[in-house]
């Protein structure tokens, strides 16, 4: 079995998408809008929003996040995402570039549980928790 998370936004996922590839060094595999897709999914939509993103997906290392505009979803519910991070520096790295356009709600700190880990909430909704589990 393999996860996906799947993230959607309201009508700035192409920018989210540019912003998580540059954020987590990823790549982005593809980004297909309704316009592209099947005719039938432009019946539901007005002309400006065709453009928009129907389907995306980013690949980050070995996993993959995908993406769609969703149009009416909530701010702060589309989704929380955990990040285990495999070394002090890449925590560190990943925490100092996405607390720029963040709110920070809990800064990056030694745990009870032996780990360094942070949780923010980025510029597009998006809750992220990253941690890096230190061995003893």
């Amino acid at each position: 079995m393999k996860l996906i998370p799947y993230i959607n936004l309201d009508s700035n996922c192409s920018e989210a998408m540019d912003y998580y590839a540059k954020v987590f060094d990823g790549e982005i595999i593809m980004k297909m809008t309704y316009r592209e897709g099947p005719e039938e999914y432009l019946q539901h939509l007005t002309e400006d929003k065709y453009d928009l993103i129907m389907h995306g997906e980013i690949k980050i290392g070995d996993q993959l996040i995908y993406f769609s505009d969703y149009i009416g979803v909530t701010k702060g519910d589309i989704v929380s995402l955990n990040i285990e991070c495999e070394s002090e520096e890449e925590i560190k790295k990943y925490y100092e570039r996405l607390k720029e356009e963040s709110k920070v709600e809990m800064e990056l700190q030694d745990t009870f549980w032996g780990a360094k880990f942070a949780h923010l909430i980025d510029k597009f909704g998006v809750n992220w928790s990253l941690n890096y589990q230190k061995s003893e």
